[in-house]
Parts: C-alpha cells; structure tokens; sequence
C-alpha cells in the first residue's frame, strides 16, 4: 500500500482543485471534528456518515501501527445548516476493530464498508482489509450483520469501496497481484 499514497494525494487534491472550481465551499464541522481522526465523509439521509477513532475503547493498535481502531459514524445536519452530536451505527457495522469507508446503493438501503479481515493473517503475519456489506433494517435506523463480499481473500487487502451514482460499478483499492 506504500506506493499507492503518492497517487491518493494526487487524486485527492485533483478532486479538490475540482470542487473548488466548481465553487464548492469546504468548512470545518467543529461540533462533529474531534482531536482523533475524521475522515471519508458521505452523505447519507439528512448528514453524513463518516470514519472516525474510536476515543473510548481499552483495546489499541499494535505498536507498529499505532493509533485507535475506527468506526463509522451518523450526524444529521440541523434545519439551521449545523451538525448535531455524532452516533455510532446501530447494529452490526462497527466490530471490535478498525471500520470505515463507507458508500450506499442508490436507494441507501445497502452499505459497503472497509473492515479488518477477522480470519486472521496472511502469509506475512498481515492482517488485510475486506469489503464487508450490511443492509438497513426496513424502517429502522438498524443496520444487519456484516458479510464479507465474495471476492475478498485473506492474502490481499480490498478496501476502500465506493459506488458509482447509479450503483452499478464497484471501484476500489487492492495491493493484489495484477
């Protein structure tokens, strides 16, 4: 995954320089940010859904890799334009470690979301991410267990999925062969 950051970097300011010459206005949600990282927003309903670390857990990342294990995270944004207090999702998305980079189907009843590979580790003593689905409980705020998608393995990492607008393509990140 080392060789991929100059690339994101690259896609993430070109993304920006976009935004910004199509008059997007970027602001900070102070109500929301927390000291901890918050990152990957989405829309979602009627705010976002975000990544954020976790601030109240007993268990820490390795110390190769240290920091706090991620969730993914509601705030509804307030008649008046403000954000409320961020909610941890209800049901079965947010596992005992790191859960993030979310995107929906069209209809915003299925989630796609990156997780730690919960089968162990690969053939270098590396634990992997999975894509993992989750779909919303009708009429509920409930999201259902997780299930790995079909194509993940335990010797490469699939993460960091995102949907196209009208839910028909899949486009993520792999250290895979090829």
């Amino acid at each position: 995954m080392k060789n991929m950051k100059p690339l994101l970097l690259i896609l993430s300011l070109a993304i920006g320089c976009d935004l910004l010459a199509q008059g997007v206005e970027f602001q900070n949600i102070n109500a929301t940010n927390t000291e901890r990282l918050d990152f990957s927003p989405m829309p979602f309903g009627n705010g976002l859904i975000y990544t954020s670390s976790k601030t109240n857990r007993f268990l820490k990342c390795p110390s190769d890799n240290p920091g706090d294990y991620t969730d993914v995270y509601y705030v509804e944004k307030k008649a008046d334009g403000t954000f409320g207090e961020r909610e941890s999702l209800n049901g079965g998305v947010n596992g005992k470690y790191n859960d993030g980079n979310a995107t929906f189907n069209p209809t915003g009843d299925l989630m796609l979301f990156t997780r730690n590979n919960l089968s162990g580790k690969n053939a270098m003593d590396v634990i992997d991410l999975k894509i993992y689905s989750s779909k919303k409980e009708d009429g509920t705020t409930k999201w259902s267990e997780a299930e790995p998608l079909p194509f993940n393995s335990d010797d490469w990492s699939t993460c960091h999925p995102a949907l196209t607008k009208d839910g028909t393509m899949l486009i993520f990140a792999s250290n895979r062969p090829g």
